[in-house]
């Protein structure tokens, strides 16, 4: 009787662990749908209105570069894959003027000094924010992985919320006819 009785549980078991999953698997999914909706919602909606800090501590409003493209890229001292991006968006930084393109990079590190002592110690080249790990501008625009990459238009508006990352080389040909497009 009991050898009958596992044989009974087994497939009940295996029923409620399918359903558990798949269960799991669905709220995972929504939350991954709400999340890219919301990505396409900012499309088109005022990305500059922020104010970081400069490896000073000098307050810089991001309208400050309003009348440009601006690609900013999200990172942190701590975030591998963002170090590895970094010389594919000096040598971006490279080829365009920044009358067309200014290329920030925005730290989300948790602690300003560290920020500064990795700019410091790397002597890192380019426009270097700090917004912290908790601030508006990364609830504003849901970062949640880095490294990621973000495109503003010369209104400051919001192009793309999740860009092509610099070492991908359909970006330069990307930037280059959103530029061309505007002459």
């Amino acid at each position: 009787i009991q050898h009958r009785a596992e044989k009974v549980s087994k497939p009940d078991s295996i029923v409620e662990y399918s359903s558990e999953q798949f269960t799991k698997f669905t709220d995972i999914l929504r939350g991954k749908n709400k999340k890219y909706i919301y990505k396409k919602e900012l499309i088109g909606s005022n990305g500059l209105a922020f104010t970081l800090r400069d490896a000073r501590g000098k307050s810089i409003n991001l309208s400050l570069y309003k009348g440009k493209y601006i690609y900013i890229d999200v990172w942190a001292t701590w975030c591998q894959p963002c170090k590895e991006e970094y010389p594919f968006l000096t040598k971006l930084a490279k080829e365009y003027s920044e009358e067309d393109l200014v290329i920030l990079s925005i730290s989300i590190d948790k602690e300003f000094d560290t920020w500064t002592k990795y700019l410091n110690k790397n002597k890192l080249d380019g426009a270097h924010l700090y917004t912290g790990a908790d601030s508006e501008f990364v609830q504003f625009y849901d970062v949640g992985a880095i490294p990621r990459f973000i495109l503003i238009d010369r209104d400051g508006k919001v192009v793309n919320s999740d860009e092509i990352r610099p070492s991908n080389s359909e970006l330069k040909n990307y930037l280059d006819k959103l530029i061309q497009k505007e002459r």
